[in-house]
């Protein structure tokens, strides 16, 4: 039996306020910009449903530049994104039947890889949720199995922090070796420094 390929949610709606720009738009190298990063390899992974939370202005920016989109991108707007970070994942989890698992992941964390999406992937069995791990310090993306996304798509405080929220459920951490899983690009210097 073939295993199921998770769907991916990808959070870019943030107003980027300390980077100063939308970190969906960073440069990652001559071909992409983070956005496309992510979507390549969420798309080459095999995920048949890529959603993309954004706020208006990405949006309207996004289709100004042509961006390159994979066909099964489904782009969701965060009217508040002032909400947080939560409300950006429950308003990408509308458009998700929630039938199988879901990577989410921020636009901020350029380097994800097919190879430790296939590590979560295989790794998630009983567990609610997976989280690569690199030297004792948890990464990105976020694995969660379908019961717990169901489970998200139907809680109704946008207001809650989703670490606070995972810790009701059952985790499994996933050793790594790449340490890129820990990227997390917030501001101009910590682009500099994986740049």
């Amino acid at each position: 039996m073939k295993a199921v390929v998770p769907d991916a949610l990808l959070l870019a709606a943030g107003e980027s306020v300390r980077m100063g720009q939308h970190k969906a738009l960073l440069i990652f190298d001559e071909r992409n910009t983070f956005l496309e990063q992510c979507l390549e390899v969420f798309d080459a992974f095999g995920c048949e449903n890529i959603i993309i939370v954004m706020n208006e202005s990405l949006r309207v920016k996004t289709s100004e530049l042509q961006l390159k989109m994979p066909v099964n991108s489904i782009l969701c707007v965060n009217s508040k994104p002032s909400d947080g970070r939560f409300s950006s994942i429950l308003t990408g989890l509308q458009p998700l039947k929630c039938n199988k698992p879901l990577f989410i992941h921020n636009v901020d964390s350029p380097f994800v890889s097919v190879n430790v999406l296939e590590q979560l992937s295989s790794s998630l069995k009983e567990s609610d949720y997976a989280v690569p791990v690199y030297e004792d310090m948890g990464g990105h993306p976020l694995l969660v199995s379908a019961r717990l996304a169901r489970i998200l798509k139907n809680e109704k405080n946008i207001t809650i922090n989703l670490k606070t929220f995972l810790k009701e459920f059952q985790k499994q951490t996933v050793s790594v070796t790449d340490r890129k899983v820990l990227a997390n690009i917030n501001d101009k210097k910590n682009y500099l420094r994986w740049f």
